[in-house]
């Protein structure tokens, strides 16, 4: 999951527009949101009778049922490590155990700031995760060049619908976003952006919450506050712990 890019200025303007949203009394504290209801699929998700229990420990990590968790000590080490990634746990030593998957090491050293770390970690992989992640580094590099050519293939790409997985897709959808952004292109691409997202969650995965945060971005730095907040709060009670929205 790629740490999305919304500012704490834009993300507080949008909260705001939330029915019972509280400003928190001292600062640095955590907004006081309304009760938000945990979404009735990730019970189901988790239950089928058909999930393997590395299935189960996958979703309960992934929707923030952390509670419901085995002993660390069962946990694989892909396991480990978007545990303390969704933990925002950076210096977690299972972010830097080369069995687990290279995305979620590159991430973590992108959130700590090392994003030469990030682009070796990515060398040679042909994801769009992948893409965007090593885009975002060359940018904190001040490489905007290097960032554009790493995104450009990924617009011609998203054109042909070459996209069933949820995390891909989303990449891309935000891989699009970015290059738009760097191009200085008309706004047809957010719309796409939009769009595609939608599909992430309609036809492909209604779970999958990176792509309503991703949507929320989008639709708060296009000045859609109300609708963006209806994203987020979704994205919530798919993950009521997710780092992502709490930590802007």
């Amino acid at each position: 999951m790629i740490k999305r890019t919304t500012t704490p200025r834009l993300l507080a303007a949008a909260l705001l527009c939330l029915p019972g949203f509280v400003r928190a009394d001292e600062p640095g504290e955590r907004p006081l949101l309304p009760p938000i209801e945990p979404a009735p699929m990730v019970q189901v998700l988790v239950d089928d009778p058909l999930n393997s229990e590395q299935d189960k420990t996958d979703l309960l990590i992934f929707h923030g049922r952390w509670d419901a968790l085995p002993a660390a000590a069962e946990l694989t080490p892909n396991q480990r490590a978007r545990l303390a990634l969704l933990k925002d746990e950076l210096e977690n030593p299972a972010l830097q155990d080369e069995l687990a998957d290279v995305l979620l090491r590159a991430e973590a050293a992108l959130r700590r700031g090392e994003p030469e770390t990030t682009i070796q970690l990515l060398q040679g992989a042909g994801t769009a995760q992948a893409a965007l992640l090593a885009s975002q580094a060359y940018e904190q590099l001040g490489q905007t060049a290097r960032a554009v050519e790493l995104l450009k293939p990924w617009r011609d790409k998203l054109r042909g619908d070459q996209f069933n997985d949820p995390a891909e897709l989303t990449a891309a959808a935000e891989a699009l976003v970015a290059l738009a952004r760097l191009e200085g292109r008309p706004a047809q691409d957010y719309q796409l952006a939009l769009n595609l997202l939608g599909r992430v969650r309609q036809d492909l995965d209604p779970a999958y919450w990176p792509a309503l945060i991703a949507e929320a971005d989008l639709l708060i730095d296009k000045d859609n506050p109300s609708e963006g907040v209806d994203a987020l709060t979704a994205a919530l009670a798919l993950n009521p712990v997710c780092s992502e929205v709490w930590d802007r």
